[in-house]
């Protein structure tokens, strides 16, 4: 009988354009590990669709969950939001485990300008548009 403790006790977190869907879709394949691609990169704790309820939404997202010892999502903006990792703290607990996928700054800037460009969402050329200061929205 699977056991009820569905909550990830594993996050991958980083940045973009590191490596953390390729380490996802590793670590998806070991059969003491629950995951799925259909969790990676959904905000449980900050977006307004899930932050309201996380344990709902969880419990909807992983609801395949069949015991296995690592229960893994991956969401590589959790890093950015200080109140996402403090979430994930009061919800999961102490015994969280976090793996932090880092890459050269530069290297990783460069992928992704390289990226947006390829999925049309950026026109202008390279030094423009790494100059770029995104603004809060308020």
């Amino acid at each position: 009988m699977p056991q009820k403790n569905f909550l990830p006790n594993t996050f991958i977190i980083g940045v973009q354009k590191a490596g953390t869907t390729s380490l996802h879709q590793w670590l998806m394949q070991h059969p003491d590990i629950f995951t799925s691609l259909a969790v990676k990169d959904i905000d449980f704790f900050e977006h307004p669709r899930h932050a309201g309820d996380p344990v709902a939404s969880l419990r909807s997202a992983f609801s395949d969950y069949q015991g296995e010892k690592v229960v893994l999502q991956t969401h590589v903006n959790y890093i950015l939001y200080e109140s996402s990792l403090k979430k994930i703290k009061e919800l999961i607990g102490g015994n969280t485990k976090f793996i932090l996928v880092l890459r050269d700054p530069v290297a990783r800037a460069i992928s992704a300008y390289r990226y947006f460009c390829k999925v049309l969402r950026e026109e202008r050329p390279p030094e423009k548009a790494l100059q770029y200061q995104p603004q809060a929205v308020l």
